[in-house]
């Protein structure tokens, strides 16, 4: 199972730099909402990783759902890919979407005095993934 979502990570979604990416985004908020409310001294620690861990992961999560919905059409159009030529498995990616979602959580409840922010997130999350997968509605 680790060989076959290593083959999905190279080629879908690039852990390091996602990783960056998510460090990234967190940054660009925080900071905006540091300087909007005054504060001009920060320091990182702790919740600042596992912020940019919550938003790397929601945004692996959203990658692996994208991928779930237009699996058919991947068939036809992207037989190449790691999910439709069969190098990695549905199930593979719902046991890892279901780790990855357990971490964070447990991250979020023991380390953030925000968990309100991780709720919401995952809520939107969930609820965006669920409209994605009614056809009727958005073809």
């Amino acid at each position: 199972m680790l060989k076959r979502l290593n083959i999905y990570f190279k080629e879908m979604y690039p852990v390091i730099p996602r990783l960056f990416l998510g460090a990234l985004i967190f940054c660009e908020i925080y900071f905006i909402v540091l300087l909007n409310s005054g504060i001009t001294s920060f320091h990182i620690n702790i919740q600042e990783v596992i912020c940019g861990f919550t938003v790397f992961s929601f945004l692996c999560w959203l990658r692996i759902a994208d991928d779930f919905k237009d699996y058919e059409l991947d068939c036809r159009l992207f037989p190449e890919r790691p999910l439709p030529s069969g190098r990695v498995t549905k199930r593979d990616l719902r046991i890892f979407v279901s780790v990855l979602i357990a971490v964070t959580l447990i991250l979020n409840v023991l380390f953030m005095n925000n968990f309100l922010f991780c709720i919401i997130l995952y809520s939107y999350g969930t609820l965006m993934a669920l409209w994605f997968f009614q056809k009727h509605k958005i073809q």
